[in-house]
């Protein structure tokens, strides 16, 4: 059950915080990573004031959201007897979707959901109990997980624009490279979750891809993890740096990748 909700490799330290009575001092089940990546995915723009298309291999969903009406095509979806409607039976099939593709990830992985959107991070290092704050990911390790989830949305996306029903409208993502802090919050409904500034620009960015034509932006300072090589086998090429606007954030340099 804990392994369905947080990292495998904090289960002991949050048993042990479990059996201390979830004592305040619970630095065991949180970390501080300086330099992790991090990337938002938006499955599907839901706020979409005609159409909305979730970008899932194999199926399309389209809600006309002004009638209320909704159309679906997939072998075994929809009004099946679950009682899901087709628009949640198609954003649970999504992020089967997404799990699928990072189940053999080893540098980055889920760290949550929130409704059409998935948030990725790594890499957290072999253990996240007792972490020193002076603890370093090795820049190696960082610009592999940076490898690591640009591979995941070239598949993401190669998959969703293959598929004969539909169109990737409406997917954006964002990657960021910063510090972040990951940690069990709280004392019930228990999960894993990263928190900080970086994980703010990462958001920044997704949106700043989905105000522009291309599905995927990332910052300066992802850029910048990559070497020459990783740069020249990449799964997408690299605009030249431009400024937008981010809420909160100002001016900020990005790259859109195509």
């Amino acid at each position: 059950l804990l392994a369905a909700v947080v990292p495998r490799r904090i289960i002991p330290a949050l048993i042990a915080w479990m059996d201390a009575g979830f004592a305040r001092s619970h630095n065991g089940v949180a970390q501080r990573c300086p330099r992790a990546c991090i990337a938002f995915l938006r499955i599907a723009d839901a706020t979409a004031a005609a159409e909305t298309t979730l970008a899932v291999p194999n199926f399309s969903v389209r809600s006309a959201m002004a009638s209320g009406t909704t159309t679906l095509g997939r072998e075994g979806r929809g009004h099946d007897g679950s009682g899901l409607s087709d628009a949640e039976a198609a954003l649970f099939a999504a992020h089967e979707q997404v799990d699928a593709l990072l189940s053999n990830a080893v540098h980055v992985e889920k760290v949550k959901t929130i409704g059409d959107t998935v948030m990725i991070a790594g890499p957290f290092g072999a253990s996240h109990t007792g972490c020193d704050d002076d603890e370093r990911v090795p820049a190696d390790a960082t610009a592999a997980a940076a490898c690591e989830i640009l591979a995941f949305l070239r598949a993401f996306l190669d998959a969703a624009a293959g598929s004969n029903e539909m169109t990737p409208a409406g997917v954006a993502a964002g990657i960021h490279v910063g510090e972040v802090h990951g940690a069990v919050l709280g004392a019930s409904r228990l999960c894993f979750d990263v928190f900080g500034d970086a994980v703010n620009v990462a958001s920044r960015v997704m949106a700043a891809a989905a105000r522009s034509p291309y599905a995927v932006a990332a910052s300066e300072e992802f850029h910048a993890v990559l070497g020459a090589d990783d740069l020249k086998s990449a799964v997408f090429e690299f605009s030249a740096p431009v400024e937008v606007t981010a809420k909160g954030k100002g001016a900020l340099p990005i790259r859109y990748l195509s």
